[in-house]
């Protein structure tokens, strides 16, 4: 089983000082909520400090609001820290989209540099880079954080090395060996006087640890059906798109499977309404199986012995990896059937040259700002790349950073596996998700996987 977080913590957060920046990697099924709702909020109220947790999902805000409701505030009135229903006054959940919705209607919002809270959680961070592609306000709740002062700051994913990177990068520096924070205040007498103030940054880190898992290769999508019959437990289907899903359920269902599909509008839907109120609150589905999209992707735990089976339809590895987080095991002789589909070097072509019509548009914004309007006015293609990559800003069109070193990346991550496949043939994307979980002997593993059932007996 993973290392708990707050063993690897232990006490160590009394020690933040207010100037402190916090990055905590540690895998799904690690603790990390139940560090910040059992420890830190605890301390928080010993202490008469405000934490804000910020979330990147509908479903995970609700999942917290009712644990903190019921157990954080039943434990906090336990040890009289707190009196009648005042846990709101020492712990709040947002979402990332309200904070950036109240930039938008309020300049004055994000340059505000002071906080009226002590700890502000940046929770599965990795939000950031990952939801600016279709979410391009995500620059907005990233600089309203990282513009923060006087707060504790928290960064925590399973996958944060992209975004804590970059964190490091815009406000940090080296200082004698050890990593800082670099900041301008202003001095309160003379506001035309800055000075620096430097946070030091702390890192924790919980190992991983992927043994549980059984790999399988999936050839088509339409061997799934034939699958799911074949086997026993419960599945849950992650997909990669939306029309790939309801492609998915449909046939699942037209087969006699009983099937839901579960995308970012099925909590306003009557029908679907039960399925996803069961996942959020009872942590398992009755369903045999579930398809979804990245909705539920992370945040969510189902604590169900019945699902033994997980596809997993990601091209790059945060989401991956995220999606794998799902299942939370009951103990450490539980195990996990993981198929991973088998896909082509043109998929990876199509996808690589969509980033780059993105990356075209992006250049052409740099070095034509004055005419972008009017090419946005002219091109509905122009139109969607400005829709994936842009904000409005105080009237102002602007590109969101964030997306731009998304699409960037992408054009690398894409351009690594079509090389892989020109290298390495058609079992290239299969050792390179491998590699993602760092399987040993990720190529041998593949050959093996993939290899006809005659050749696996001799």
């Amino acid at each position: 089983m993973a290392e708990y977080i707050s063993e690897i913590i232990k006490t160590d957060y009394e020690n933040w000082s207010q100037n402190q920046v916090v990055f905590i990697s540690a895998p799904t099924g690690s603790g990390k909520t139940t560090f910040v709702l059992e420890n830190l909020v605890e301390y928080a109220a010993l202490k008469g400090q405000k934490i804000l947790y910020l979330v990147n999902r509908s479903i995970l805000k609700e999942y917290l609001q009712k644990k903190i409701d019921i157990e954080v505030k039943k434990k906090l009135r336990r040890n009289k820290l707190i009196l009648d229903d005042s846990v709101n006054n020492v712990i709040k959940v947002k979402l990332y989209q309200e904070i950036e919705l109240w930039c938008k209607e309020d300049p004055q919002y994000l340059n505000n540099e002071n906080s009226e809270f002590d700890y502000i959680i940046a929770d599965e961070c990795h939000y950031f880079l990952a939801d600016s592609t279709f979410n391009t306000y995500t620059q907005l709740s990233y600089d309203w954080i990282t513009n923060k002062k006087n707060a504790i700051l928290i960064f925590m994913s399973a996958t944060i090395d992209r975004i804590e990177e970059k964190i490091r990068s815009d406000i940090c520096h080296e200082i004698e060996g050890e990593k800082g924070m670099h900041f301008s205040k202003i001095y309160e007498s003379n506001p035309n006087i800055k000075y620096d103030i430097r946070r030091v940054a702390k890192e924790y880190d919980a190992e991983n640890d992927y043994s549980y898992l059984n790999w399988n290769i999936l050839e088509n999508i339409e061997d799934i059906t034939e699958l799911v019959k074949s086997e026993v437990g419960k599945w849950l289907i992650f997909v990669d798109s939306k029309k790939k899903g309801k492609e998915i359920d449909k046939f699942l269902n037209n087969s006699g499977i009983d099937s839901k599909f579960i995308d970012a509008k099925s909590r306003n839907c009557d029908e679907l309404f039960e399925t996803v109120n069961s996942v959020v609150k009872l942590e398992k589905f009755e369903q045999k199986v579930i398809v979804a999209t990245s909705v539920m992707d992370n945040g969510i735990s189902i604590k169900d012995m019945e699902l033994r089976n997980i596809i997993i339809m990601a091209d790059v590895p945060e989401e991956f990896i995220q999606m794998l987080g799902r299942k939370r095991r009951f103990s450490d002789s539980e195990r996990l059937d993981v198929y991973i589909l088998r896909r082509t070097q043109g998929e990876f072509e199509k996808r690589r040259k969509e980033v780059e019509n993105h990356i075209e548009f992006i250049e052409h914004f740099h070095q034509h700002r004055e005419l972008i309007l009017e090419s946005i006015m002219r091109s509905r293609l122009s139109y969607e790349y400005a829709r994936d990559t842009c904000f409005v800003k105080q009237g102002e069109l602007e590109l969101n950073q964030l997306a731009v070193e998304q699409f960037y990346y992408l054009s690398d991550h894409y351009k690594k596996i079509i090389n892989r496949f020109e290298n390495d043939g058609g079992n290239a994307f299969i050792s390179e998700q491998l590699e993602w979980l760092k399987v040993e002997d990720a190529e041998e593993l593949a050959r093996r996987l993939t290899m006809p059932l005659r050749e696996k007996i001799c």
